[in-house]
């Protein structure tokens, strides 16, 4: 016998950073419709927190089997119930994406939109621990807090795109209560709301060290910037900067797609010289990922979204003028919404355990170089000066300042010791 001698229930409430992307499927508003219920409420289903969660576990190689296993001999069910997630505060957004090709043209078929929960929504789920006679309850609540603490790094992360700066997440508060059968009767009620409302939240001593090396960019925009998301509201302009809970953002995906392109240049310019041993399309698939056919690699640059401070909107109207009739083009007049000034901070992470680390930094520390001098602009109508940026304070490499010259100069010498072959 294994008799079941207590139920650890957690309830946690998340704070969405930044917006979430969890697809049903579904292709009614969009190409890519958000997961909702029977009463058309959106919801994040408990098995796609639990994939993040085992495979958070799983990357640490702690040989902890909190999610249970199974193989041809032998197999453990798991002691862990992940219920689904509903959110108490929400507002969904749609988005236009583009997949461009390095002259900057749109790839044919690659045009579409997605709709996505807005950051700054949130929610609440269940985790149920079951702990049984032969369980080792220090081990399995210790699985459970280094979970929490990842979340708290901000590693963890929901939905799909998660290395472009979707699906960003923070403990907002955790509850916990145990259940033995001094108070079994009270176990029926857990999973109500109203059940929660006078428990105090739960201790967690957070910590900060992480398993990412993180990469902080202070950034000012000169001018203004286009990334744009094409408007459907009565009376709106035309076209509008992207936006988020009310605040203009600059995507993950555009900033990657940005470094992307530059250092796929670098690289190419360093190539030149055989005496380097590079190899392009190898190291650019290591740093960004790929999908081709069954073969696939996550991206080892993980970027997020960045909220533009401070920046003031800036309303306009545009036309396009024919050089032949020296007069306005029929159809070419538009309204357009751009934000202009502002900072952010461009943040980028990349695992402390992935082999290519040190190269990986130095090349992107390349680009980003570029971005920090305006010689690298992003988004759209750069050829009139849109997307162009300044430092706007020191470059950091885990809080501390003055480190990029030395893995630029190291960045070579690391690749070619990973001894990578055509």
């Amino acid at each position: 016998m294994n008799s079941v001698i207590k139920r650890i229930v957690y309830r946690v409430e998340l704070l969405f950073v930044s917006p979430v992307n969890v697809s049903s499927g579904q292709e009614g508003m969009t190409d890519s419709d958000v997961l909702r219920d029977y009463d058309g409420k959106p919801f994040i289903s408990g098995s796609s927190i639990a994939g993040a969660f085992r495979a958070y576990v799983q990357s640490k190689n702690n040989g902890n089997d909190i999610f249970g296993f199974a193989n041809d001999e032998d197999g453990k069910m798991s002691p862990v119930f992940i219920s689904d997630l509903k959110f108490n505060k929400v507002e969904n957004d749609i988005r236009d994406s583009v997949a461009l090709d390095d002259n900057k043209i749109t790839k044919e078929g690659a045009k579409f939109d997605f709709e996505v929960l807005q950051g700054n929504s949130k929610g609440y789920f269940y985790i149920e621990l079951t702990i049984r006679e032969k369980d080792n309850e220090e081990l399995l609540v210790g699985a459970l807090n280094e979970i929490f603490n990842g979340i708290h790094l901000k590693e963890i992360r929901l939905g799909s795109n998660k290395t472009r700066g979707y699906g960003i997440i923070d403990i907002d508060q955790i509850k916990m209560l145990e259940f033995t059968k001094n108070n079994f009767l009270e176990y029926k009620d857990c999973f109500k709301e109203t059940f929660w409302k006078n428990v105090k939240a739960y201790d967690l001593d957070y910590s900060t060290k992480g398993h990412m090396v993180s990469i902080e960019v202070p950034l000012r925009l000169k001018g203004g910037i286009s990334i744009r998301k094409y408007a459907v509201r009565k009376g709106a302009p035309d076209f509008e900067h992207m936006t988020d809970h009310g605040c203009p953002v600059i995507p993950g995906t555009s900033i990657m797609g940005a470094l992307r392109h530059r250092i796929k240049e670098i690289i190419k310019e360093l190539d030149k010289d055989s005496s380097y041993g590079l190899y392009p399309n190898k190291m650019i698939d290591e740093m960004f990922g790929f999908v081709s056919g069954k073969d696939a690699h996550i991206s080892g640059v993980i970027v997020d979204e960045m909220v533009i401070e401070g920046a003031k909107a800036l309303e306009m109207t545009r036309t396009g003028i024919s050089r032949f009739e020296n007069s306005a083009r029929n159809g070419a007049l538009y309204k357009e919404k751009t934000y202009v000034n502002g900072t952010f901070t461009l943040k980028l992470s990349i695992n402390k355990e992935n082999p290519n680390m040190d190269w990986i930094i130095g090349i992107l520390l390349l680009a980003v170089k570029d971005l920090q001098n305006g010689f690298l602009a992003v988004g759209g109508q750069t050829s009139i000066g849109r997307g162009i940026f300044e430092a706007n304070g020191p470059l950091t490499i885990d809080g501390e300042e003055n480190k990029e010259d030395a893995y630029i100069a190291s960045s070579i010498v690391k690749y070619k010791e990973m001894d990578y072959e055509h």
